[in-house]
């Protein structure tokens, strides 16, 4: 574990002091928060378990160190005869407080004896020093027997006083401060207790309670973002008053800044603040005031208007973005209106260069490096318009705004793995799919027979299974639907996901890329043609099912297209038995099954002499004239090729009735020629995206 700081170090040397100890003695001794006080606690109560067998016991009444007598000798004599260590970086920390709060030249012996260094040693501190303070506009004078002293503008030191106390503030305090919802005032940030000639707590609560009042009383919303920086700034301004430090305003500016309606409330929070610390503030001040509102209020765009200019900005700016991350933002206007938002203050800020922080901005350059770095870019635009440099701060809590935006679209277009399932996987099922891979978000794993669902389970991770007959599968939620899709077997689905589905018409521009397979495609042209050569075309005098399946059957193998029936009569008779393929509205039929006693697809037409009436997917009668026979090997390419066929017979409403007004077999050859062209094309299509 680390060691104590100098804090934690006095910390433990009160509670060896005294019997009990409170919070609120702590808090009050070392000027901290409650909060603070809390974090510390917490750290060495770890640190003491580590190196001592003791516990810290916290109850109502107070803090105590619990331990035997030994033990408490033990601690007593590591603490009471050693001094809390400090890093250099620490020493230099020290020395930079102590000198931005000083009025006075102070000695090299000073901090010698302080920190019981050479004073060598601090002449080299101070060079390091030295170049932080010149990259704030300020210069560090020190001369023999004078002493050493930070000199510059009042601006250049109020900003680098609000620059030390950001660098050293930790992320969750920054985050603390900006909550300006909180109940209680109760926020002071964790620097070193040096610091409270800076920033005290009693100062800070009634300019809190200031800012509070102005808020409540005159619906005066503040960014959240800002609100840090106009907090510390004010605390800023009441201190260095004080000190006697004041601040001049050009008078041309001041004019402007009084004819704007943030002028007024800068007034009136001063007037606050006045009362409430007994203290008068210039009218420069209030100018400066003015300055921080107009870059920390807050305006809804969506009820208040936004300039055009800044509109077009903004636009331009999604532009940019929608080319760099290669994702449509335009229509997020959870993105647009937070942009506007937030970018209007951004710029009064930027113009008037007044600093904003994003306490997370180490964590979004470390962990989110490339949403930070094409921000970056996007924002060229804001310094192209502004002629100013966009600070790495500022372009953070853009980058949150388009991080929140893809983050909600991948909320929305989240992949589901669903395995289409059907009795044979080649008829109902293809149906089906062709109606599920128009929804992005369902990832179509498969379309298989209801005897190859265990098999298809073992290879991929499967959210749902759609099926069109009811299935036992413990483990997997499965939902039955009708093979069309109809509006209610949406809603299943959606309520068996807890999502809703995105529609999405453009079927092969939303498929992932993935490696062409030459071979399949090859075999799938192949299949084509076999269907083609092999088509039959069959008058169907029977009037059942079963007796149909068998004309079927008979008539291929009279053509030698079979030498027998196989097991494909048994596996049609057992499809039908779940029901009958009957196509609503078009008076067609179709049995399908798969075999592993045939090489190749094979497709049969019928002509039903006699109509039969036959109960189609919306359980109606349906007057039945045509049927169709689809038998595959148990082959991939084959699969596929007889479910486009059958698929085609939903899509295309009017593929069903040109096949039962053909009168020839070269009619039907024409008309599948042209589908399986089509398909084919398709597949290619379909294989290279």
């Amino acid at each position: 574990m680390s060691k104590l700081s100098a804090r934690q170090f006095e910390i433990v040397i009160k509670l060896l002091n005294d019997e009990i100890v409170k919070i609120e003695d702590i808090s009050r001794e070392f000027n901290i928060s409650n909060r603070t006080v809390y974090r510390e606690i917490n750290f060495i109560k770890k640190y003491l378990k580590e190196h001592y067998d003791v516990n810290l016991s916290n109850k109502k009444e107070g803090m105590k160190i619990i331990a035997n007598d030994s033990e408490i000798e033990k601690i007593k004599m590591d603490f009471w005869t050693k001094k809390p260590s400090m890093t250099i970086h620490e020493r230099k920390k020290y020395i930079l407080s102590e000198l931005l709060k000083a009025n006075e030249p102070l000695k090299l012996d000073y901090f010698a004896k302080k920190f019981n260094v050479s004073a060598a040693t601090i002449s080299y501190d101070l060079k390091d020093i030295e170049k932080w303070l010149n990259k704030q506009d300020l210069n560090l004078v020190a001369k023999p027997g004078y002493g050493i002293i930070i000199q510059g503008e009042e601006s250049s030191f109020r900003k680098a006083i609000i620059n030390f106390l950001y660098d050293n503030s930790s992320k969750e305090t920054l985050l603390d401060i900006m909550n300006i919802d909180s109940q209680n005032i109760d926020h002071l940030h964790e620097i070193e207790r040096h610091l409270k000639s800076v920033t005290d707590t009693g100062t800070l609560e009634k300019i809190e309670k200031s800012i509070k009042k102005l808020v409540d009383e005159i619906d005066f919303d503040i960014v959240e973002s800002s609100y840090m920086g106009l907090l510390i700034h004010l605390v800023l301004v009441i201190k260095r008053l004080e000190a006697g430090d004041k601040i001049e305003i050009n008078p041309i500016n001041l004019r402007e800044l009084k004819a704007s309606e943030e002028y007024k409330y800068a007034k009136l929070l001063a007037e606050n603040i006045q009362k409430e610390l007994d203290i008068e503030i210039p009218e420069s001040e209030i100018g400066y005031i003015t300055i921080h509102l107009k870059g920390a209020r807050y305006k809804d765009v969506t009820k208040s208007g936004i300039h055009g200019d800044l509109v077009e900005i903004v636009y331009q700016m999604i532009d940019s973005a929608e080319k760099i991350f290669k994702v449509e933002f335009r229509n997020d206007e959870t993105l647009i209106n937070g942009l506007l938002t937030h970018i209007q203050p951004a710029v009064e800020r930027l113009l008037n260069g007044l600093d904003i922080r994003n306490p997370l901005i180490n964590d979004i350059k470390n962990k989110y490096k490339d949403l930070f770095d094409k921000t970056k870019l996007i924002t060229r635009i804001l310094e192209e318009k502004l002629n100013t440099t966009i600070p790495d701060d500022e372009i953070g809590y853009i980058a949150m705004h388009f991080g929140a935006s893809m983050e909600r679209k991948n909320r929305e277009t989240k992949k589901y793995n669903v395995l289409a399932v059907c009795a044979s996987g080649i008829g109902t099922s293809r149906m089906m799919l062709s109606k599920l891979q128009l929804f992005p978000q369902l990832n179509v794993i498969d379309a298989v027979s209801s005897m190859k669902v265990e098999e298809a389970l073992k290879n991929t991770n499967v959210d749902l299974i759609i099926s069109t007959i009811p299935l036992k599968f413990k483990n997997i939620n499965t939902v039955v639907v009708n093979p069309l899709l109809l509006k209610e077997d949406i809603q299943k689905i959606q309520d068996a996901l807890h999502t809703n589905l995105a529609f999405n018409n453009n079927l092969f521009e939303t498929q992932n890329p993935k490696e062409f397979d030459a071979l399949y495609i090859a075999k799938y042209g192949k299949y084509m043609l076999d269907i083609i050569n092999n088509l039959s075309f069959v008058k169907l005098k029977q009037k059942k099912s079963k007796d149909i399946i068998r004309e079927f059957l008979n008539h291929l193998i009279n053509e030698k297209i079979i030498t027998e029936s196989f097991d494909i009569e048994e596996k049609l008779l057992e499809r039908e038995n779940l029901g009958a393929i009957v196509l609503p509205e078009r008076s067609f039929v179709i049995y399908h099954a798969i075999s592993g006693y045939i090489d190749k697809p094979i497709v049969a037409v019928g002509n039903i002499i006699n109509d039969i009436t036959m109960i189609n997917l919306f359980d109606r009668n349906e007057k039945v004239n045509t049927a169709m026979l689809l038998l595959s090997p148990d082959d991939k390419a084959a699969i596929r090729l007889i479910g486009d066929v059958s698929a085609a017979l939903i899509e295309d409403v009017e593929l069903p009735n040109r096949m039962s007004k053909a009168k020839t077999k070269e009619d039907l050859k024409n008309i599948f020629y042209d589908l399986l062209k089509d398909k084919y094309s398709d597949e290619i299509r379909r294989e290279m995206m």
